[in-house]
């Protein structure tokens, strides 16, 4: 199978919704969360939106699909970090518009509560009785120290504690932490003999303080049966400077390669790399249209 993405840095004249729209004002904000809206684009087709965000320009690793324009509230925000926001639009078979201008906005640090912090972990699509599959957990902290007028008074977030919990035990029992200090740990998963499905895995960290003290993350596992290759999957992490960068994911630990095209008949590779993983695209702002797939390596 080959999954087709179209570069969101050129608007089609079946897509002419780029740039028409932006957005426009910060309404609410509330310690560890903060509501935006955007003026609609007036271009016809449009479906609805997506709202992106990250922890740096341009870089946007969490979206909330089906934004509504009329205000759309992004929690678990950590207190002192500065976010970065932007739009897309979007048509009825799914196509996107390029990002709209971008706004940041900086989470005052919460008195009161320290939330403490884990980067977004990434779905897994395994083959039936695959082996165990270790998995980095990046950006742990406790949260930023309590604030307060007084220098003296601030009280530090409490001791890190991490766990993780299977939807589905049958298929994929309980993960294993590994964890004894830093911004980093290891979480151990093997799924259970001849099982295939899907389960939803939920990974908290919490800081030991009475309010705002966890966060939790979540992923899926997919086991699929034997002899089935899941296709890979291409969305639109960043866009700047000239540059397209795509995550593909499939099936963990197999190879796919990503092809480029400006006619949708001809195509050459651009990188073959092994599930999941990043594609940079440095030449996207030399062509006036270019498309992407991907497709299981041989």
């Amino acid at each position: 199978m080959e999954i087709f993405l179209r570069s969101g840095r050129f608007a089609s004249p079946s897509l002419i919704i780029a740039l028409l729209f932006a957005v426009s004002e910060v309404c609410t904000f509330a310690a560890a969360s903060v509501t935006l809206a955007w003026n609609p684009s007036l271009a016809k087709g449009v479906a609805g939106y997506n709202l992106y965000y990250g922890g740096r320009s341009g870089v946007y690793t969490n979206e909330i699909s089906k934004a509504s324009f009329k205000g759309t509230t992004v929690s678990g925000l950590v207190p002192g970090v500065t976010y970065y926001f932007a739009v897309t639009a979007y048509d009825r078979n799914g196509l996107e518009s390029p990002f709209s201008s971008e706004i940041s906005y900086e989470v005052p640090l919460n008195a009161a509560s320290p939330l403490p912090t884990l980067n977004p972990i990434s779905n897994f699509y395994l083959t039936v009785n695959s082996a165990a599959q270790t998995v980095s957990l990046t950006g742990i902290s406790p949260g930023a120290a309590n604030a307060s007028s007084s220098a003296a008074s601030k009280k530090p977030a409490g001791k890190i504690k991490i766990t993780a919990a299977s939807s589905n035990r049958k298929l994929l029992p309980a993960p294993k932490i590994r964890y004894s200090a830093g911004s980093s740990a290891t979480m151990t998963f093997k799924p259970a003999r001849n099982a295939t499905g899907t389960a939803t895995v939920t990974v908290t960290v919490s800081n030991g303080a009475k309010n705002n003290n966890r966060v939790t993350r979540t992923f899926t596992v997919t086991v699929l049966p034997a002899g089935q290759t899941m296709p890979a999957t291409l969305k639109a992490a960043a866009q700047a400077s000239g540059q397209f960068r795509l995550n593909i994911t499939g099936v963990s630990g197999l190879k796919y390669i990503v092809q480029a095209s400006t006619n949708l008949i001809d195509w050459i590779p651009v990188q073959t790399n092994t599930a999941p993983f990043d594609f940079t695209d440095p030449h996207t702002g030399e062509f006036s249209q270019r498309f992407y797939r991907s497709v299981s390596a041989p």
